[in-house]
């Protein structure tokens, strides 16, 4: 269970918006229970405040305490459990927007964490520092906020990227858009979108689509704990077992299991 959960989300028109989608705060008192983590189609920045949480993959235990992670690989199967209580604050970027923000190449953060010393340099000691001593979680984004909005003011961050706008095109959509669509209307090759989307968004672009679509239907389990044809053809699937195909890859358990199961770091992350 996770105690004292808040979040929080830039303004429509505000400096933050097309670069941060969400905060959150969590505290969760008791040992967490493993469980798997699924992509969101979001870039995570994890400031762990309290406790040691502890990553797995099939080759063992990883290298993943805090700092930035891109998209989650489901073949990889990671494990996210602790031993004990931990407190953490989560923020969210949208992809493109990461890139356009601090330059970085999105692909060499998937799956694995970068040390946030590697990012933002020595920084992070400062924020922490003054997250711990807001211990309130609207103290915290505000610590965070005033921080990625001093990043904004970058003459090379002004302005929407070509990319930024597709991204924002394919989540608008839901994940539906014809990827050859989306080139020819941004006037590249598919290949070229290709490259474009590993690069600043970490995945291509109908991998990415297909990220985007499972949150969406995901959406719809969180709030009916239900699936059923009607669901399938609404989120684009050509029919239900395409549908939950989708859903056992993601999320590495069948669709009717987890609809009993309490995964609450999935349940934060998804569906939004």
């Amino acid at each position: 269970m996770i105690e004292g959960y808040r979040e929080w989300s830039p303004e429509a028109g505000s400096a933050l918006h097309p670069f941060v989608h969400r905060m959150a705060y969590g505290y969760f008192p008791m040992p967490l229970p493993p469980e798997q983590l699924a992509p969101d189609s979001y870039i995570k920045w994890a400031l762990i405040l309290d406790g040691e949480p502890q990553y797995f993959d099939r080759d063992g235990r990883m290298d993943w305490h805090d700092g930035f992670c891109g998209h989650v690989p489901p073949e990889r199967g990671i494990i996210a459990t602790s031993e004990g209580p931990v407190r953490c604050v989560m923020v969210n970027f949208f992809p493109s927007g990461f890139h356009k923000l601090l330059g970085k190449d999105i692909e060499t953060f998937n799956g694995r964490m970068v040390r946030p010393q590697l990012v933002i340099g020595d920084t992070i000691d400062d924020l922490y520092a003054a997250m711990r001593a807001g211990r309130e979680p609207d103290i915290m984004f505000e610590v965070l906020q005033r921080y990625i909005e001093g990043l904004t003011v970058a003459p090379a961050v002004k302005g929407s990227s070509l990319i930024m706008d597709l991204e924002r095109r394919i989540r608008e959509a839901k994940g539906m858009l014809p990827i050859n669509d989306l080139a020819s209307g941004a006037g590249l090759s598919e290949r070229q979108l290709q490259r474009r989307f590993n690069r600043e968004v970490g995945l291509p672009p109908k991998e990415f689509s297909s990220v985007v679509r499972f949150n969406h239907v995901y959406s719809h389990m969180q709030r009916a704990r239900k699936l059923d044809l009607d669901i399938a053809l609404q989120c684009g699937y050509f029919d239900e077992s395409h549908m939950l195909r989708d859903l056992r890859y993601y999320l590495g358990e069948a669709p009717k299991r987890f609809a009993g199961l309490i995964r609450p770091m999935v349940d934060t992350s998804l569906g939004h």
